[in-house]
Formats: C-alpha cells, structure tokens, sequence
C-alpha cells in the first residue's frame, strides 16, 4: 500500500492537499461560448488570432480580416478573460491568455476557448495548462497518434485540481504572474540591448568617409578587401569517407561541430557539440580548429551563422556543413572579423549572392569573396571588437538569467498548482 503524507490525499490527478478538490474543466468554465454564424455580416471586420499567431503564451500578432474573405477557421469570439488552448499539438504548449480588453476579435477553431464561470481564476486554470498534471492527461490522449491533437470534447474532460478558496486560488496565480512579468522585463531589456548593438555594428563597422561612426583617439584609413585576402586559411570541413561513422561518436572526448552548435550572437551551444576519439580526430586531415578561428555556416537554413573558437573546442574538428576561417592576424583581429561577418554589410551579400539551390550552399570560393571594410589599424579594430564582445558577454548573462528564471518558475508552478507548498 502506498503511503500517503499526513494532510494529503491520493486522486486521480495525484496527491493533492485534503481541502482541495478535482474537478473538470468543464464544470468550471463554458467552452466555445460564442461562435461566428455563417449569417455573420460579410462586412464585419474583426482582428484573427491563427494558431501560427501564439507561441507558448506570447501573442506574435494579428490579422485583420473582412468575414467575407475570412478563412473558414476563424469563428471562435473571444473576450478578455478567456484562455486559449490549442487543440492542434497541444504539446507545444500553443496557449494564451487574453490579459486586455478587445472588442471583435476572434481565433481559429483550432482552439479551444475556455471562459470561467466564476466559480475558479481564471488566471489559476491558465497556469495549469502550462504545468505537468493537465499535460500528463494531454500526452495521454495523444500518445500513439501520427497527427497529436486533441478535440474540444477532451478539453472538457480535462480534470484541475482546485484549492478550497477564490483567495487560495488568486494568491497562487499572482506568484506565478509576478514572475512572468519579470521573465517579460527580460524580454523586453534583452531586445533593447540588441536593438542598441544593431545600431551600433551599423555605425562602427561603416568606414567614417561613409557615414560610419569613429572611436575617438583613432583617426586613419579604412580599406575594403574580399576575405580570402585577410585570411591565411578558408576551409571546408571533413565530409565524405572520412567523416565519423554514427558508433565513432563518443559521449565526451574531442569536439567534432557541425552547424547545429551554433547558436544565436556565436555563441557556443554545448548541448550540441558532438565527440570523437582522439584516434578519429588524427585520421581526420581537415580543418582542426585553433583558438581564435571563425566558423562560418555554408548551408542550410542556418546559412551565414557565425561562431567563434574559443578554448573549449580549439582542439576540435568539423563537419562539411562547417567553414573554417583562420584570419591573417597582421592584417586583421580574429574578433573584428568574427564581428564583421555578421554585420549587415555582409549578411546582405549571403542574402544576395547565394547559390540559388536549395541548400544555399556557399563554397570556399564563393565565401572568399565576401567584401570587409576595416580600419587598418589593428589597435582600432580590437577596440571595435572589445565593445562588441562586450556587448555579447552582456546578452549572454541576460539570456542565461532569463532561463535561470523560466526554471524557477517550473518548480514553483510543480509546488503551486499540486498544493505541496500553501501560500495562504
């Protein structure tokens, strides 16, 4: 017999506190309160909420749309309060709360729209849609089904723990709240901060006679070379017999990088570097990384991605989908160019000059052409590149306090919505 805690029950959604009750969506809410007729007006205007337009509770935009030319799939009204849920791959959490009030809007009936019936917060419900009791009941209805949805007839049947009071209820939902809007400041500081470095790639890497902006105590000229000028190497990675065979990769040894380690702003996704034996790493001839060499995405829909070599994968080794750019270091800073390749000047010549195939696929020719313009003085481009870095470092402290934040609130949300810990 399993042992239940003192104060706690066993249901059918787990150990929740004595007090507390299970109960049905469907018994606290109305689903589907109001639909578009096709008696609607033709001429009614509204704003159409498509599942593309959500993405784990953030609204990315709307639509206006007349009903006449409206997609059959734009029925369901919604009002401020509701709560969105998406029917289509539920599993990625698709939802969203419509926090303002809007007058005519309305979403694609691949949702479905609870409104409380004012006997729970809704907020509260909300939440849970986004916590593992509703998404355990979620992934069983799916699991085993070639296309994961679910119908609105599963939603109702959907079952939520609730605590004994609306007080209960609204405490629990404005901790969570509080930290969502914090993860949102994050958000919302992480995009300033971008926008600002954006501005200032534009100005420091345009030479001064074009409108560029200057450091000051530099003064000089700036020159434009193709890259294979300020490189001592450009080269592809190891592709064919030589690459490693699927059993040759190990679980920790030397790095072997293929496009999916790099991440946003350079940075280093560690989760996807891959391993070789150091035997492997001696039969492979090509392109063994050196600290300060960039690597450039030759292919793909990650195409003109830019990362930097540092320590953690100097030794290391690449895959063909990988470019090696090792630059002449009396005529250029490793940083300056690592900075330059991804600012707009350049990342327009990938745009423009790409092979045309479906891979747009840049070979180490097409690469060595890329146009830079730099100041010749090194002294000038390791200050430009020290603002960028700094920049990043700072990006990259943000980002990491914004995932260090979305997992406080899972374990909140884990002791919250199950009743382990009371906050009244």
């Amino acid at each position: 017999m399993e042992l239940v805690l003192e104060g706690y029950k066993q249901t059918e959604v787990g150990l929740i506190p004595e007090d507390w009750l299970v109960k049905t969506i469907e018994e606290i809410s109305v689903i589907d309160p109001e639909n578009l007729s096709n008696s609607t007006n033709h001429n009614f205007v509204f704003e159409y909420i498509s599942l593309e337009d959500v993405n784990n509770g953030i609204l990315k935009g709307t639509s206006e749309i007349i009903f006449r030319n409206a997609p059959s799939r734009a029925r369901r009204v919604i009002k401020k309060g509701d709560i969105l849920i998406s029917t289509v791959r539920p599993n990625l959490k698709s939802h969203f709360f419509v926090n303002q009030f809007i007058k005519d809007w309305v979403c694609s009936t691949g949702f479905a729209v609870i409104r409380t019936n004012g006997s729970t917060n809704n907020k509260y419900v909300y939440n849970h849609f986004f916590g593992r009791i509703i998404n355990h009941q979620i992934d069983n209805l799916i699991t085993g089904s070639n296309y994961p949805a679910i119908s609105n007839k599963d939603v109702r049947t959907l079952k939520i723990p609730l605590p004994p009071t609306l007080k209960e209820e609204q405490a629990i939902a404005t901790a969570l709240s509080d930290v969502d809007a914090f993860i949102s400041s994050l958000d919302e500081l992480i995009a300033k901060k971008k926008a600002i470095k954006q501005g200032a790639m534009q100005q420091l890497l345009t030479p001064p006679d074009k409108g560029g902006k200057r450091l000051p105590g530099f003064d000089g000229e700036w020159e434009e070379k193709m890259l294979g000028e300020l490189c001592e190497k450009i080269q592809d990675g190891n592709y064919g017999e030589s690459y490693p065979k699927r059993d040759e990769f190990i679980s920790f040894g030397i790095p072997f990088l293929t496009s999916k380690a790099i991440g946003k702003n350079g940075i280093l996704i560690e989760s996807k570097i891959d391993y070789i034996s150091l035997g492997k790493h001696k039969e492979l001839l090509k392109a063994h990384l050196q600290i300060a060499d960039i690597l450039f995405t030759n292919r793909g829909a990650s195409v003109g991605a830019i990362g930097y070599v540092d320590k953690r994968i100097s030794h290391g080794n690449i895959g063909p989908q990988l470019t090696l750019i090792r630059a002449n270091k009396s005529m250029v800073s490793s940083r300056f160019l690592f900075h330059s390749l991804k600012s707009d000047s350049v990342q327009k010549q990938i745009n423009s000059n790409d092979s045309g195939s479906a891979m747009n696929f840049f070979g180490i020719g097409e690469t060595s052409k890329f146009k830079i313009q730099f100041p010749l003085k090194i002294e000038e481009q390791k200050a430009i590149a020290q603002i960028f870095s700094d920049m990043d470092a700072e990006l990259e402290q943000l980002e990491a306090k914004k995932v260090k934040y979305q997992q406080i609130k899972q374990g909140m949300m884990q002791e919250l919505l199950t009743g382990k810990t009371r906050l009244v």
